[in-house]
This record gives C-alpha cells, structure tokens and sequence, in this order.
C-alpha cells in the first residue's frame, strides 16, 4: 500500500460524511439563489460580486471545454494561462480544478492538470465551502480519487463527523476503495472514519468487507457515529442482506439449497453487493434468452453470491450482538444500542435481527419510539406480518403489547385500522388490497382483549369505526374492480356459451337422411367433440352465474374477506375450463371434417389451438394465485406459521414438499373454522 494512499484517506474521509444529507440542503440552497439570480444582475456597490463576474466571463471558454470534457482544450488554455487553475469559472465560486475532479476519469489528463498546480491549491473552496476533492466525492469519481491520492502530500484529521444517517448507496465504490487501500494499516484511522466506511459498505449490501474490518476492530460495535447511528442499526436496515428479506422462486429456492457457500472465502476481495441484491428471474427465461447456458450460469452465481451475503450477514449479527453482550461495563449503552436498532428492524421488517435482539435483549419490547410506537405498532403500521407474528410466542406479554397506546392513544388494532402508506398496501388489484386489509384486522383483532376492541382513541374513535373511515376510498375502488371485472369476464363467458350451445345442435357433417343420427356417430372425435362442447357450455354457464352473483353482491367489508374472492376464483377457473374445451371441440370438428383426405391434420391444427389457451392461462394466473394465496393461505398474515422465535436462526427456504404440508394444514384449519 502506498503512502500517498495512507495520507489522502483520512482527508479523503472527512469530505465523505458531507455527502449525506448536508450536500443536497446546501445544493438546494445555491439552486434556488442561482434561479433567483439567474439574470446575473451585479450590485455596482459590491466589488467582489463584481470581480468574480469578471472572472466567469474571462475563463468562459475553460469552463465550457471543461464542462463538455475536452481536455486538451482546457489543458492548452491553462498551459498558456496558468492563473486560469485557480480562478473562479463557475458561478457559485468554483476552480478549474473542481470542475476537472468532478468531470475528469482520464489518468493521464488528471495527472497533466494537477502536475500543473500546487498542493495549497486543492484546499480552495467554492462559494459553499467545497474543496476540489469535495467534487470528486460528490461524483463519485473514483479515477480521480485515485491519481488525488498520489498528488496530496499532507494528512488531516477529522476532529468530528456530522450527521450521516445511513450512508448512501452510491458511495460503495469509494468505500471499497477505502477498505482495499487502508483499512489494513489503521494508524491515524479513527473509530468515525472506520464506522462510516462500514456503514456504506453495510447499506450497499456489501457485508463481506465489513465483517472482516468488524473482526479486526471490535470496538466499532460500540461506537456511536451520527444522529446515535451504530453498526447493528445499519444492519438492521438492509432486511435484503438476510434469508427472509428475500422472495425467490421454486427453481430458485431448491437452488439456493442445494448451493454451498465457504464461510471462510474473503469476500472482500470481490465486490459481490450489487450483483447479490438483484432480483432473481425465473427460469423460464432461459428458453428465451440467446445463450441458456450463460443466462443459467450467471443465475446460479446470483443466487451463490446471495446465499454467500446472508451468511456474512448472520454472521456480523452474531458478532455485533456478542460483542455488546460481552461490554458488562456499558450496560446501559449496549440495551441502548440494541433499542434503537430493533426499531429500525421492525420498521424495515428485518426478522432476523429482531428476533435476535429479543433472544438476547428482551427487555427491548418495553421501549418505544418518540412518538410512543412500539416494535409491534411500527410493524403493524407497515404490515410485517413476520414481525407482528412473534406476539404467538410471548406468553403472557401478549396481551400487555397489545393494550400499549402511543402518543395519540392508538393501540395495537387502531394501528391495523389505518390505511397504511401505497408502497405497503400489497395485493394484485383493489379486491385484494381490501381483503389483505380485512385478514389482518381481524388477525390483530383476535389477539386484542374484548375490552381494547371498544377503547377510543384520542379523536374518539374505536378501532373498528377508525377502520371504516380510513378504507372508504379503498372499499369504493374495490367494488369498482369487481364490477368491471365480472362484467367483463361475462361477456367472454356469455360468448363461449353461445358458441358451444349453437355448435352442439349443428354437428360436423350433418345428419343421416335415413335414420336421422349424425354421420360421425360413433367416431371416437365425435365423442370429444360432443364431450368438449358440454363441459365447455357447463364451465361458461357456471362463470357467468358466479359472474351475476358478484354483479348483485352488497359489499359489504366482511365480503371481501372469503364471498367475493371465492366467487371470482369459481368465475376464472371456469372460464378458463371452458375456452380451453371449446379448442379442443374445434380440433375435433377439423379432424372429423379433413381426416379422410388427410390423416394427421389434427396435429397442425392442434399445435395452434394450444397458444391461445396457454396464452390465456399465463395472463390469468398471477391474478388467480394472489387470490387463491390471500384466500386460504395465511403468509401474509400474522401467524404462529410465520413465527420462529424459539428457533436458533430463521428457516432455510421451505421445499415443494413441506410447502405443500404447510398449505394443507392451513387449509384444513380454514375449514375447520369456517364454521365457527
């Protein structure tokens, strides 16, 4: 590692905790300043104004060959003009050179322009305060932070750091670089500048590094950096960083089961954060892609580097939480830790590390936010169904996490009752939204005392009212879907049942003079036929009757919870039944008429006959599967299912046969309870 290296990355580190938060007030500050100036009138009484006008309009070739990357330009206007490097080219008081860090990622150019000015020049600031290196932080220009590191001859220490929060995503790179060149030899590394570059490494998914520094310097689980920020905090917020953060596949589960990972590889040594938080596709594109066998590569190293992240992920959980258990001394810090960090994982619905927290600290259930939220109110708030299903396995603090009120005198079901937020109001439509919201009112409701179902809050309102207030619009567009759904799958049904019922009087072939039978009696395609034409007039006949059913419903709340949805289930699949019997009716009509002249007629018109019909069921089915999920599963329901605190670490991925064990049972106690 170089020296140069080792000297720029406690400066360098200084300008990274600006980035968050500050930069873009300050951005928005000078924009606005900038709009409301933009007619660049000067006040003739203030000379400084003046003079950097004057400055902008000399150098206003530099600034524009810079601005659009023409290097040799500005390289040849500041050889013949070396006072252009340091004037101000840009209206909020920018150099030449921050412009060149910001725009410039050419190493030979970089070199060129910096071998040009002295090091006393990379401390000049612009109008808000910003250095040259400050430029290049802020566009991530890591080629520049580069050749910088090898042009800044002098250290500087930070003596504190501002408010980071969580560090921002696009700073991974810098914060690799960071970790590859410095974070081996900690001298003159502070416990701030190692906790910032975690945090970033932590918030871009890349835990590996991380885990490494983490093992190398313990002591940063107890530092505090920021607006009371920790590293378990961080983790608490990056529930993609762990199993159950994660939806995949079946393929792609039995995958992920069957991979090994080396918990021992230094994955440092390998950025593997944005490939491991990649959605994964299924595999049924790897008939369409060009080359399959790459697509299928590059799939199964996604989901290794995936399995490879959780494991890292477990891992730092474990090590941060034993290393606070381990600190008797600061008690009162280490529950301090673990309570702000539990309530970022029930906002963020990371289960993993709540659930580890509560095995270590469980005193953690007794504190609550600002506001008075608890865990549960956050998780009930956002519908983490996950989270809100560990109130199955707390015995008698069941009935007290229920019964707590926050500051507005909401308790648990009042949390339920309000509409949550768009981006956490999940189903496939409106129906499904409203029925989501219904299960879970009345799951929470089920473990509320009967008293706490009538308790107002502060505005007055029970739950139950509160829940009717909030969902009107919801509960509108709901019916909205359902109508114009019905009403449009009646007229298909209505249409096939035509068809078929005009079909099964008009037989191929017509009828024998002499007897009066059809000519084709007998025939074994004549048998589909008049089978396919039945069933198909039964299926679409029985579609448009569950169609009417829901066309005349009441809808009421309590209907969308199990009535309407079984309906349009009853109306879909039946549809579908009888489109696909009125294709395989037609092909038996086309091979009775041309089977004499030609044989196997039936297999060029068959192969067609079957697009549709697929086409029509793959349209169908994501709509179909939410309904028939929400409707008798529970998974998205707070359940004892959906609880695994007793356990050491969540479950691995279930496998096609314990899901089908697990969707039994639970249909099985659906019906079991119906009744009551």
């Amino acid at each position: 590692m170089s020296s140069a290296g080792s000297r720029v990355r406690p400066y360098l580190v200084d300008h990274l905790d600006h980035v968050q938060g500050e930069e873009y007030k300050e951005g928005e500050e000078e924009w606005n300043g900038a709009e409301e100036g933009f007619d660049y009138k000067v006040d003739d009484d203030d000379e400084s104004v003046i003079t950097a006008w004057e400055s902008v309009l000399k150098y206003r070739s530099l600034y524009v060959a810079a601005f659009t990357r023409d290097w040799e330009t500005a390289l040849r206007i500041v050889k013949k003009d070396p006072g252009g490097c340091t004037a101000k080219i840009t209206k909020d008081g920018g150099t030449f050179i921050h412009v060149a860090l910001g725009f410039c990622e050419d190493e030979t150019y970089l070199n060129d322009i910096l071998s040009l000015i002295d090091d006393v020049d990379l401390e000049a600031k612009d109008n808000g305060g910003r250095t040259p290196l400050r430029y290049a932080v802020t566009s991530r220009n890591l080629t520049a932070l580069r050749v910088l590191a090898e042009k800044r001859p002098n250290s500087r220490h930070s003596s504190h750091l501002n408010d980071l929060g969580v560090s921002p995503i696009g700073l991974k790179q810098i914060a690799l670089y960071l970790f590859r060149e410095t974070i081996k030899d900690d001298s003159n590394f502070s416990s701030a500048q190692a906790c910032f570059i975690l945090s970033t490494l932590i918030s871009s998914d890349v835990i590996g590094p991380a885990l490494y520094a983490l093992n190398q310097r313990d002591s940063l689980a107890l530092f505090e950096f920021g607006n009371a920020n920790t590293l378990l905090n961080c983790l608490a917020g990056r529930p993609k960083a762990f199993p159950t953060g994660n939806q995949l596949g079946i393929f792609a589960r039995l995958t992920y089961s069957l991979i090994s990972v080396n918990t021992k590889d230094k994955s440092f040594e390998h950025d593997i954060g944005s490939s491991a938080t990649e959605k994964v596709d299924g595999y049924g594109v790897l008939f369409l892609s060009k080359n399959p066998i790459k697509t299928l590569v590059q799939r199964v190293k996604r989901i290794r580097d995936m399995k490879l992240m959780h494991v890292q992920a477990l891992e730092m959980l474990d090590l941060l939480c034993n290393l606070l258990d381990k600190d008797e001394k600061q008690f009162r810090q280490c529950v301090k830790i673990k309570k702000a960090a539990a309530l970022t994982a029930a906002k963020e619905g990371n289960y993993e590390v709540l659930t580890k927290i509560l095995r270590t600290c469980p005193s953690v259930l007794d504190f609550g936010a600002r506001d008075g939220q608890t865990l549960f109110h956050l998780a009930a708030s956002l519908r983490h169904e996950k989270i809100l299903s560990l109130l199955y396995e707390l015995g008698p603090y069941r009935d007290r996490a229920t019964m707590l009120l926050d500051n507005k005198k909401d308790h648990l079901l009042h949390k339920v009752a309000r509409l949550p937020t768009p981006g956490h109001l999940f189903g496939f439509g409106a129906a499904s939204q409203m029925q989501r919201e219904m299960q879970w009112f009345k799951a929470v409701a089920s473990l509320t005392p009967p008293k706490y179902l009538r308790r107002e809050n502060k505005d007055g309102k029970t739950a139950r009212e509160l829940f009717t207030e909030e969902h009107k619009e919801l509960l509108k567009e709901a019916e909205n879907w359902m109508r114009d759904t019905a009403q449009s799958c009646t007229v298909v049904a209505a249409l096939i049942a035509t068809m078929v019922f005009t079909a099964s009087f008009t037989v191929p072939g017509g009828n024998n003079q002499n007897t009066g039978y059809p000519i084709f009696l007998g025939t074994p395609a004549f048998v589909i036929f008049t089978m396919s034409c039945a069933m198909a007039f039964f299926s679409s006949i029985t579609s448009v009757l569950a169609f009417t059913v829901i066309l005349t419903a009441s809808y009421l709340e309590e209907d969308f919870v199990f009535s309407l949805p079984l309906k349009m289930i009853m109306g879909l699949v039946s549809l579908t039944f009888a489109a696909a019997c009125m294709m395989v009716a037609f092909c038996a009509t086309v091979h009775m008429v041309l089977s004499h002249q030609i044989k196997l007629i039936v297999i060029p018109v068959s192969l067609p006959a079957i697009y549709p019909i697929l086409l029509f069921i793959f349209m169908q089915l994501p709509l179909l599967a939410d309904m028939f999920s929400t409707t008798f599963g529970n998974a998205h329901l707070p359940s004892p299912d959906n609880s695994y605190l007793k356990r050491r670490l969540p479950p691995p991925p279930l496998g096609v046969v314990n899901w089908l064990k697990v969707m039994f049972r639970r249909g099985k106690n659906l019906l079991c309870n119906k009744g009551k």
